[in-house]
């Protein structure tokens, strides 16, 4: 019997969740819907400035407000796991995906990332050939899933889903 995949990701999340789908349309499986939640295409930008001192202090402050010292085993371990994803982002090269793909974009943008991602579809127009909807949910990346967000989120993603492609951006 057939079977409905759903793949999903947020940020670098995303980046995975579109190789996967890529993989599996490779291997002769249909992807119904592919949801990028906030996620972007690091390729467009300039490799030296990737992992950049303005986006280590933050994410530091980050964590600081969160109560976690810097010398923590904890910190530390979360710091060098955003810069290698970072570097893992940035050397992807997505393909070409003529599926349909949902983009989530946090309508308030991170302070570090606002002059790199002012593209309405953060870096991916040249990947996606299928179906595009780009949806906004009000919040800042790094809170789309507190719990005061993560229910509208669900019911984005969940619309999103029942959307027709008539109801779509390409």
């Amino acid at each position: 019997f057939p079977v409905t995949i759903l793949i999903g990701g947020w940020s670098f999340g995303g980046v995975v969740a579109l190789e996967m789908a890529m993989q599996l349309k490779l291997a002769g499986e249909l992807t119904e819907d592919l949801v990028l939640i906030d996620s972007f295409n690091f390729a467009v930008r300039d490799k030296n400035k990737i992992f950049s001192t303005d986006q280590r202090n933050f994410i530091t402050q980050y964590l600081i407000d969160r109560g976690l010292s810097l010398e923590s085993s904890e910190a530390q371990s979360i710091i060098n796991e955003f810069e290698h994803s970072y570097h893992l982002a940035a050397n992807y090269k997505p393909g070409i995906y003529d599926g349909t793909v949902t983009l989530i974009k946090a309508a308030t943008p991170l302070p570090i990332s606002q002059e790199y991602w002012y593209d309405p579809l953060n870096g991916w127009l040249e990947h996606f050939t299928g179906y595009l909807k780009v949806l906004s949910i009000a919040g800042e990346h790094n809170h789309l899933f507190d719990n005061d967000v993560v229910l509208s989120l669900a019911d984005l993603i969940l619309e999103s889903l029942s959307m027709q492609p008539e109801n779509t951006k390409l």
